[in-house]
C-alpha cells in the first residue's frame, strides 16, 4: 500500500473519530469539544497534503468533479474550524464531516482522469467560484440548524442537542454573514469568469454563467431585503436555498453531466 493511500485511510478514519466523538459527547450532554476540534483539525491538514498531491502540476491544476469534492469538503471543515474560534459553530461539523469524508473517497476511490489539467489563469476563477459555493453551503446548513432549534422550541421539545445550540438570534446573524462573504465570492468569481473566459459558447458554459448570475441575482435580492425591509426566518432561507440550488446545478451539476454521463 503506498503512502498516499495510507493517508487517505488515516485521513478518512480521524473524521470518522472526531465525527463519532462529537456525537457521543452531545449524547452525554459534555460540554467539551477541544478533542474533536484538535482531531479535526489533524485530519484537516492531513487532507490538504493529499489535495496538494492531486491537484497540482506544472502544467496546471487537476479540477475534475472528485477533486472539487474533495477541495468543498476540505474547505468546509477548515472554513467551520476558522469560525468556530470566535463563533458558536462546530456544531455543524455533524453535517460538514461526513461530507469531507464523502469528498476525499471521492478523490481515493473514483479519481479524475489523468492529465484534465487546467491553466491557473482559469483554475483562480473556478477555485473562487468553489470557495463561494462552500461558505454558501455553510450558511445553508446554518439555516436549517436554525429553522430546525426554532421549531424545536416552539413545540417545547429540548433534547441535547437543542440544549447545546447558541441563541436563535445568534444563529440568524451568523447566517447573514456567511450569506454576504458568499455573496462577496460569488461576485468575485462571476467577474473572474467574464476576464477569463473569451467565449462562453465555445467553452461550453453559458449555461453556467446564466444559471450564475440568476443565483447571484436571488442573493442580492435577499441582502437587500433583510436590509432594508427587515426580510428574515423561513422566507430568508427559503430564498438561499433557492440560490444555493440554482448554483449548484450550475457548477455541479454540469461538470457531473459532462464530465461523468457524457463523456
Amino acid at each position: 500500500m503506498s503512502t498516499f493511500e495510507l493517508l487517505t485511510l488515516l485521513t478518512l478514519a480521524l473524521y470518522a473519530l472526531s465525527w463519532g466523538k462529537l456525537l457521543f459527547t452531545l449524547k452525554q450532554a459534555d460540554q467539551s469539544r477541544t478533542f474533536c476540534f484538535n482531531v479535526l483539525a489533524v485530519a484537516s491538514v492531513l487532507h490538504a497534503g493529499l489535495l496538494g498531491h492531486v491537484l497540482f502540476a506544472p502544467e496546471g491544476m487537476s479540477l475534475g468533479l472528485s477533486n472539487l469534492s474533495s477541495l468543498m469538503g476540505w474547505w468546509s471543515v477548515l472554513l467551520l474550524l476558522l469560525s468556530s474560534t470566535r463563533q458558536p459553530t462546530f456544531i455543524l461539523s455533524l453535517v460538514l464531516t461526513p461530507l469531507a469524508a464523502l469528498g476525499l473517497s471521492a478523490m481515493f476511490f473514483w479519481p479524475d482522469q489523468a492529465n484534465s489539467y487546467i491553466g491557473y489563469d482559469l483554475a483562480s476563477h473556478i477555485l473562487t467560484s468553489i470557495l463561494a459555493y462552500t461558505i454558501l453551503s455553510l450558511a445553508i446548513a446554518q439555516a436549517l440548524t436554525w429553522i430546525w432549534l426554532n421549531s424545536q422550541l416552539k413545540s417545547k421539545q429540548f433534547n441535547t442537542l437543542a440544549n447545546q445550540l447558541p441563541p436563535l438570534q445568534v444563529m440568524e446573524n451568523l447566517f447573514f454573514k456567511m450569506i454576504r462573504v458568499g455573496f462577496a465570492f460569488l461576485s468575485l468569481s462571476i467577474l473572474t469568469g467574464f476576464l477569463f473566459l473569451d467565449d462562453m459558447f465555445a467553452q461550453h458554459v453559458v449555461h453556467k454563467t446564466l444559471l450564475s448570475l440568476l443565483a447571484w441575482l436571488m442573493f442580492l435580492g435577499l441582502i437587500i431585503g433583510q436590509n432594508h425591509y427587515g426580510l428574515r426566518g423561513q422566507k430568508a432561507v427559503r430564498i438561499a436555498m433557492g440560490g444555493f440550488i440554482i448554483l449548484a446545478l450550475g457548477f455541479l451539476g454540469s461538470k457531473l453531466v459532462i464530465e461523468r454521463l457524457v463523456s
